[in-house]
């Protein structure tokens, strides 16, 4: 077929072929055009159409921790050795589910049906509360993004003196 045959990777040159190649570059420049008038008519249209095919399904969220987990934990102060005991101290995660959601899972020190813990140890003992104000404006996000959005906020939030935990 025709369609086959100009949407195949190689074209070979031949007899008749020149005007097969010239009809699918045609072609191709038309659909683009028609894409970009679209895009420029309603831009905000397209933005929601690309946006609606990329997968947003995970959310980082902030819990603050009692500061009673820097006297009790080494490890902590070893991962912050830059806190002055000022800001507070931060736990940041990510999760496919609410902040709530995964807010609760570790408090309760959930585990998994296989019976494997998934709640952080620091948000289980010292977790005290949510901190909509910090991530809230960030989420949703694909999973890719979150993975990079928790360390970022992360470093950040250490940068402005807070003592922060994430994995």
């Amino acid at each position: 077929m025709l369609s086959e045959r100009l949407l195949s990777p190689s074209i070979v040159l031949g007899s008749g072929d020149q005007i097969e190649v010239a009809y699918f570059l045609h072609l191709s420049l038309a659909l683009f055009l028609l894409d970009i008038r679209r895009i420029l008519s309603d831009p905000m249209a397209a933005v929601a159409k690309i946006k609606s095919k990329i997968k947003t399904t995970h959310n980082v969220y902030v819990v603050k921790l009692s500061k009673s987990v820097w006297t009790k934990s080494s490890k902590f102060r070893k991962a912050n050795p830059h806190y002055k005991g000022i800001m507070g101290c931060l736990y940041v995660g990510m999760t496919s589910h609410s902040p709530q959601e995964r807010f609760e899972k570790h408090k309760s020190g959930y585990r998994t049906k296989k019976g494997i813990k998934i709640s952080a140890y620091f948000v289980e003992k010292f977790g005290l509360y949510l901190r909509p104000t910090l991530y809230k404006n960030l989420n949703p996000l694909t999973r890719e993004k979150a993975t990079y959005i928790e360390a970022a906020l992360a470093k950040r939030l250490q940068r402005q003196g807070y003592a922060v935990w994430w994995n």
